[in-house]
């Protein structure tokens, strides 16, 4: 929550993971504040919950995020995201 903050104002970033299960603030607190930071104008937002994507727009139809992952984490699946999102070629 909050260190995430401190972290967002002093480091440009092109991706966000974000765990919606927060001990200090909401994670739709968190990501609203997050898409306020300059320095993140440009990320993309990937929410990570053990939540269905579904509950989580229900409790909050504002919530506006680029990608939602369900935990646990398929590292496979993020990579070929990331892949995908932001163009990489491989070469091997």
């Amino acid at each position: 929550g909050k260190s995430a903050l401190d972290v967002a104002n002093n480091f440009a970033a092109n991706v966000v993971l974000l765990d919606f299960k927060l001990p200090d603030m909401s994670g739709y607190e968190l990501l609203r504040r997050l898409k306020e930071v300059n320095r993140l104008h440009r990320a993309k937002f990937f929410v990570v919950s053990g939540y269905a994507r579904e509950d989580i727009q229900r409790e909050n139809s504002q919530v506006d995020f680029d990608y939602f992952i369900t935990k646990p984490v398929n590292i496979s699946e993020l990579q070929k995201l990331l892949i995908k999102e932001f163009d990489i070629h491989i070469q091997g």
